[in-house]
């Protein structure tokens, strides 16, 4: 699960980039869902897709708002890859992220990690595969 930095050519590990997360707390407009593979695609390309939303809430009520404002997770995610050039793709290699249909009814969004899908949970990471992908990209 390696993958090379387009920017500096420095090698990303998925496996240590999840396991910074594994047992770390969530924190709302930090690291939340969304932000997770907004700092994956950084990590991966240098440039930062969440920059203009990243640190302006604090709060699941401040994050309903701006995915509120967008349309929904779906519009929001979609807006913030179009705006790094991410390609859609059926995100079915490893890396690879998406707004997720999770077996609870949730909408979340992950990143693809062999046959589960890494998705930040208020205690860490969670892994499953007990999910629908909505819509997908390429790292």
């Amino acid at each position: 699960n390696l993958f090379r930095n387009r920017w500096t050519g420095s090698v990303v590990d998925l496996r240590n980039f999840l396991m910074a997360y594994i047992d770390r707390p969530m924190q709302w407009g930090v690291d939340d869902c969304s932000l997770i593979i907004a700092d994956w695609w950084r990590a991966n390309h240098g440039d930062d897709p969440a920059r203009d939303i990243r640190g302006t809430y604090s709060d699941e009520a401040g994050k309903a708002a701006i995915v509120d404002a967008a349309g929904g997770l779906l519009p929001l995610v979609d807006g913030l890859a179009q705006s790094v050039g991410a390609s859609a793709s059926a995100a079915n290699r490893d890396g690879d992220f998406a707004v997720l249909a999770l077996g609870d009814g949730l909408v979340s969004c992950g990143i693809r990690s062999g046959r589960f899908w890494a998705i930040r949970s208020e205690t860490g990471i969670a892994f499953t595969s007990n999910v629908r992908v909505i819509k997908g990209w390429s790292i």
